[in-house]
């Protein structure tokens, strides 16, 4: 009496047939039956596992350095990076607004080879405000709170005028 007892108090016991599992709508990736076929190995195929292997029969030994797949895919990827650097000028990326030693505000600049930029401004007290710009050459000029900061580029970064102001531009790390 005690094990039906148990038995009707467990989950899939308790379970009718219309609790089917239905995936979620969104999945990640997954490869077809074939993928592993029509990928690039380094090695030999390997015969899909029917029953479990033990170590003292593995013979391939184990794997060095990455499938020619994942060396394909690493070098997209830096290859998009190195694409996307082409493309940035030299305000692009997260900047300090200095003047006096001290920071004033953060950029965060997009600096299209266009010489269009954009981004936005925060101070850390007040929400970050969207702003645009442009650069040409060594000039860049943008409209931020309080009025416009107009930038030149010298030898070792940018300064410029803002609210009457000498500021200067340090890289963030």
């Amino acid at each position: 009496m005690l094990i039906l007892w148990l038995t009707v108090q467990t989950p899939y016991a308790a379970a009718t047939p219309s609790d089917v599992y239905a995936p979620p709508p969104v999945r990640p990736f997954e490869p077809s039956e074939a993928f592993a076929l029509s990928a690039p190995m380094s090695g030999p195929r390997l015969e899909p596992l029917t029953e479990p292997e033990t170590l003292d029969r593995f013979r391939l030994g184990y794997r060095t350095g990455p499938e020619p797949l994942d060396a394909a895919y690493n070098q997209a990827v830096a290859a998009a990076e190195a694409q996307a650097d082409a493309m940035a000028g030299p305000l692009d990326g997260s900047w300090l607004v200095m003047q006096d030693g001290r920071a004033l505000g953060r950029l965060v600049l997009s600096d299209w080879t266009s010489g269009a930029l954009d981004g936005a401004f925060g101070d850390g007290v007040a929400p970050a405000t969207p702003l645009s710009g442009r650069r040409e050459g060594g000039r860049a000029e943008l409209a931020l709170p309080g009025g416009a900061l107009t930038l030149r580029h010298v030898r070792d970064g940018w300064t410029g005028r803002w609210k009457g102001e000498t500021v200067t531009l340090k890289r963030e790390p």
